[in-house]
């Protein structure tokens, strides 16, 4: 459980966790410490290969208008923090 103080002081400062390309539903990322990855939901056919459409690569902490994030559950990654979460203007 965590200490109600700590999320009372969190609260009243105005703490928030972006949602970024890191930790929006659609970002793909080989480790958590990866840099870059690629977006599951923005694809493009590459002008040099052939083959299927494949995701736009993405710096881990860039953003877009359509990232997204589930709420976690407190057992989840984020546990109690995923109350933070707000999406990048």
């Amino acid at each position: 459980m965590p200490d109600p103080a700590k999320f009372e002081k969190l609260r009243e400062i105005g703490y928030r966790i972006p949602v970024t390309c890191g930790t929006c539903d659609d970002g793909q990322f080989a480790t958590a410490q990866a840099l870059w990855g690629t977006c599951g939901r923005h694809l493009y056919q590459h002008g040099k290969h052939t083959g299927p459409a494949r995701g736009v690569s993405v710096y881990r902490h860039g953003f877009c208008p359509f990232a997204s994030v589930k709420t976690p559950s407190p057992a989840g990654e984020y546990g109690a923090h995923g109350e933070f979460f707000k999406k990048v203007p």
